[in-house]
């Protein structure tokens, strides 16, 4: 399944501390990421459909991660938003997700909402450390109870 910026929004908008949806190439007129806030984010820019959901999340203690479930290196525009300031950022390398996949966007919800509600960051993560079925169930199911 393919979800829209608008579904993602949806299943995000109870938490106050999620700064939305964008397109990457709107990173730069974000301004900062805060402590304790989240953003999800689109390879594509609009009107394209889109095509990787990645998110980022902003750790009030251990700082900025960039999360890919393809476990990606981040784009530039990522990581300038990123590093304002020359501020430093973690990304994951854990390929999560299996590359046929299309729920990408589930699974930044999945990590974005997680972070939100105040889960250990180990709770975060709490998936197969390589791509499964069951990665892809816990986080449909999780999407899915939003």
């Amino acid at each position: 399944m393919t979800t829209s910026n608008t579904q993602l929004t949806n299943k995000l908008r109870e938490f106050p501390k999620f700064r939305g949806v964008f397109p990457q190439d709107e990173l730069k007129f974000l301004g900062s990421l805060k402590p304790g806030e989240a953003i999800i984010a689109n390879f594509e820019s609009p009107p394209l459909n889109g095509s990787h959901w990645t998110c980022a999340i902003n750790h009030p203690v251990l700082g900025k991660f960039y999360i890919d479930s393809f476990g990606y290196v981040p784009p530039i525009t990522f990581q300038d938003f990123l590093m304002e300031k020359n501020e430093s950022f973690k990304f994951n390398r854990i390929q999560y997700q299996e590359i046929t996949s299309k729920n990408c966007g589930e699974f930044s919800t999945y990590f974005v909402s997680r972070f939100l509600m105040g889960l250990p960051l180990n709770d975060i993560f709490n998936l197969d450390f390589f791509p499964s079925d069951k990665n892809e169930k816990t986080v449909l199911d999780w999407f899915n109870s939003l």
